[in-house]
């Protein structure tokens, strides 16, 4: 997660770091439920319907913050909000700019990551949802 440079962005980002601390405790219990005991990740249908269950993932939500050489918000949609002001997150996966499917021909909905999307997403709205519900610190 890489916050922007004001001090509400870093207090989104805690928020989100807080957000991925619930869904990875929880990630383990899910997955023991009878529903999802011992399935691996998903796999897409090859005739296009949903997926069928898959477990859960654990994720890594390390906060990197502007001064962090890892920090990838620079050159982003979301440095040009940080820009103007208004408080941002940018969550995004470790990523390789030189890997194929990055920003190319290949940069399709085929090569998304479905189980990492779903996790990120429910991690997102979480996150939301707290910043929606508690007072920021001052």
């Amino acid at each position: 997660m890489c916050p922007g440079t004001q001090r509400q962005s870093m207090w989104l980002a805690w928020q989100a770091q807080q957000a991925t601390a619930i869904w990875n405790a929880s990630v383990s219990l899910w997955n023991e439920r009878p529903e999802r005991k011992g399935l691996a990740r998903g796999q897409r249908s090859p005739d296009g319907t949903l997926p069928g269950i898959a477990s859960h993932l654990h994720l890594n939500g390390e906060i990197r913050p502007p001064a962090d050489p890892r920090s990838v918000l620079y050159n982003t949609d979301g440095q040009i909000f940080s820009d103007a002001g208004v408080p941002v997150v940018l969550f995004m996966e470790n990523y390789d700019i030189n890997r194929k499917g990055y920003h190319d021909t290949h940069d399709t909905l085929e090569n998304i990551d479905l189980d990492y999307g779903s996790a990120v997403a429910a991690i997102v709205i979480e996150s939301v949802a707290r910043a929606a519900t508690f007072k920021p610190e001052t």
